[in-house]
């Protein structure tokens, strides 16, 4: 389902039609915000709110449904790798990285490095014997 471009189909025919979004709520009983994350793909409208939307647009409940079958072929993953050193600034732009793409609609995959994740959890250079241990923990 693409929840992307049915909001942008929705928005369109809202604008045409000159209505607000507080307008399609009270006609829908439900909330503004509601109507601003339909339209904004971030959740689904019932199958009930669905028809009173193609109604009040005046198109066919089939035309919105189509809307939300998306027949183009799924994008490849984008890998994005990021390296450096202690204090790079790896982290920082992790959270960028992940806010920016998750605010267009992507979905954000982060994981962390391993030796992050073992430190916090435990496993540091100065819990292990020597610094090779450690190493060797980390390519395990």
């Amino acid at each position: 389902m693409s929840n992307i471009k049915f909001g942008n189909y929705i928005t369109e025919l809202r604008s045409e039609k000159g209505y607000t979004q507080r307008y399609i709520a009270s006609e829908l009983g439900v909330s503004d915000k509601a109507v601003s994350k339909w339209e904004n793909g971030k959740s689904n409208l019932s199958i009930e709110q669905l028809s009173k939307l193609a109604s009040l647009y005046d198109v066919d409940v089939n035309d919105l449904l189509k809307q939300l079958v998306d027949k183009e072929k799924e994008p490849e993953i984008t890998k994005i790798v990021l390296t450096g050193g202690p204090c790079g600034g790896k982290s920082t732009a992790l959270t960028w990285i992940d806010n920016y793409f998750s605010k267009r609609g992507y979905k954000v995959l982060s994981i962390p490095e391993t030796a992050t994740e073992l430190i916090v959890n435990g496993t540091t250079p100065t819990t292990c014997r020597t610094n090779f241990d450690f190493q060797r923990t980390l390519f395990r």
